[in-house]
């Protein structure tokens, strides 16, 4: 079973036209089933390669609430945040520079997709997510017997638009509170390590 919060009652305010619910909890019952698989070769001594598949059957049932003193049911709907399927994968490429011991270039990309989901347990248009891809990027370079690397990156290079999280508030305060991603952004970063 899953615990969602919804309407009870509800009295519009003739002056303000704001609605004034009461929220009550109720427990509905749910079933999750899924299956996951993940991958990784190594085809070569320099190159690293992975992908991974998961799949979400997740269900939560007679999911509805009393709205003047009618019950309204829904029968199924996905629970929140809760993917049909997501698709990952990454690939890691080794450079030796010329006479091998001025270190090496690694090169790294990683993705993960993810199908459509919700954030509201009643599924409403406002707070779904639509499907997206995050990608990761770096170069990095790393001398050989030295304590430092450097490299550059860039995170969500394709610059998707996604929600990172929302709550619907609408029966209340008649609006919706969401999480945004950040934008494609750009990095430089240096490390060292003391070995202390």
């Amino acid at each position: 079973q899953i615990r969602t919060i919804a309407p009870e009652t509800c009295v519009t305010d003739p002056e303000t036209g704001i609605n004034n619910c009461i929220l009550a909890t109720q427990n509905v019952p749910a079933k999750i089933k899924g299956a996951e698989i993940e991958l990784y070769t190594r085809p070569t001594d320099n190159l690293d390669l992975g992908l991974g598949v998961s799949l979400l059957d997740a269900k939560a049932y007679e999911l509805g609430y009393v709205y003047q003193g009618e019950i309204i049911t829904w029968e199924t709907r996905q629970m929140l945040q809760a993917p049909d399927y997501t698709v990952n994968g990454q690939i890691t490429w080794n450079l030796p520079l010329a006479g091998g011991d001025n270190g090496g270039i690694e090169l790294h990309t990683n993705f993960n997709f993810v199908a459509e989901q919700n954030y509201d347990p009643f599924n409403g248009e406002a707070l779904r997510q639509k499907p997206y891809t995050y990608v990761y990027a770096s170069v990095k370079y790393r001398p050989r017997n030295q304590n430092w690397e450097i490299y550059a990156w860039t995170r969500n290079a394709l610059n998707e638009f996604y929600r990172r999280g929302g709550d619907d508030f609408s029966a209340t305060r008649r609006y919706h509170s969401i999480a945004i991603n950040p934008p494609r952004w750009y990095g430089l970063t240096f490390r060292y390590n003391f070995n202390l």
